[in-house]
């Protein structure tokens, strides 16, 4: 099969609230427990995953914590991945803000330029795998992301790491967009953003 996506009509969906609050002078954490709000997509067409690990399903970011630390950096628990708060090409801000022009670039250049950051000290920055983007979605918001906890995320396309193993010839990739909540297949020449992630170690 070329594409492993499911794809269902959802009348309504669950929307979150977020709770920050101060656990020590470097880290805030933001909780998505509070549910509270409907939202209702009017039996909007959503692209629900690629499959690429083995779960279907509408992602929500419900019930994660994430904690914030105040270098740009956040930590989603769960997971145990920490990510850069902003897109790559865009600067954080002290405020919890970022700004600049967000990068993109073809798919190759995306795994060089991931290897080559040395963001807030780190030096093992990569390319998310699909799974862990779609991870981080939330299909209830627009863009379809945590804004408080990844401010000003491009309402586009953004690469994973992910091949897809149904092309011999190797030049598609995976991809989230977090304009229209979908995840899909690119050629690896076309131009996309980048949000990076590290594994933390033990």
């Amino acid at each position: 099969m070329m594409q492993k996506w499911a794809c269902f009509f959802f009348l309504a969906c669950l929307s979150v609230t977020f709770t920050a609050f101060a656990i020590d002078p470097d880290e805030v954490v933001v909780e998505d427990s509070d549910i509270d709000v409907l939202c209702d997509l009017q039996g909007e067409t959503l692209l629900l995953g690629s499959g690429q690990d083995d779960t279907y399903g509408l992602s929500k970011t419900t019930d994660r914590v994430f904690v914030l630390g105040r270098d740009g950096t956040v930590i989603e628990q769960k997971s145990g991945l920490m990510w850069q708060r902003c897109s790559l090409g865009t600067t954080y801000q002290k405020n919890g803000s970022c700004t600049g022009t967000a990068a993109t670039m073809p798919w190759t250049s995306a795994q060089i330029a991931a290897a080559d950051n040395k963001f807030a000290g780190y030096r093992d920055w990569r390319v998310p795998q699909i799974g862990e983007l779609e991870r981080i979605a939330d299909y209830c918001t627009t863009p379809y992301i945590n804004s408080t906890v990844f401010p000003a995320i491009a309402e586009s396309f953004y690469w994973s790491a992910t091949d897809d193993p149904g092309y011999v010839d190797d030049t598609t990739a995976w991809y989230i967009h977090f304009g229209y909540g979908i995840s899909s297949m690119f050629d690896k020449n076309r131009n996309g953003h980048l949000l990076l992630v590290r594994d933390i170690k033990e």
